[in-house]
């Protein structure tokens, strides 16, 4: 009895830690696919693809949506208060903000899911970003400059038309 009690005890652990990795790979390729797409999401991998990582494979899914910024009651306050209705010039365009969310699941293949259903090990990073920065990573930016010259002229003189 006391064998079996220990063997269930190691049996907990060993499967604890596994699907702690599982969630730390899925997490660390999040991350990795989040900062793909914001150097350059030509680069990525296609969604239907998998992705090998630590002797596992993942899948992902990615989604894009604009965000408008509001300002608080408070600011808004502080602005009737000062008399000041412009933004320095420093300040970020509250409607050209974006959010991307990626979410990476164990694949099918090391035990997970086609999707990232319930009990499939997954995480998810949001982030929000100005397309527009950058200051971000200098050494991307430079890089999409050199690549994507006009692509990207055409996007700012998009922004800069919506203003």
């Amino acid at each position: 009895m006391i064998t079996g009690t220990i063997g269930a005890a190691l049996q907990l652990v060993t499967s604890s830690q596994q699907r702690q990795e599982q969630n730390l790979g899925a997490a660390e390729l999040a991350n990795r696919l989040t900062l793909v797409y914001l150097d350059n999401p030509n680069d990525l991998p296609r969604p239907a693809e998998l992705i090998p990582y630590e002797n596992r494979t993942y899948r992902y899914s990615q989604q894009v949506i604009e965000i408008t910024l509001t300002e608080s009651d408070a600011v808004q306050r502080v602005r009737r208060g000062t008399g000041t209705q412009q933004r320095s010039r420093t300040a970020v365009r509250l409607n050209r903000m974006r959010q991307v969310t990626t979410t990476v699941w164990l694949s099918e293949e090391s035990g997970g899911g086609r999707e990232a259903g319930p009990g499939v090990p997954r995480q998810t990073v949001i982030r929000l970003y100005d397309p527009l920065d950058i200051r971000r990573n200098p050494d991307a930016a430079d890089r999409a400059f050199q690549q994507r010259q006009e692509e990207l002229i055409r996007g700012i003189m998009d922004q800069i038309g919506d203003e």
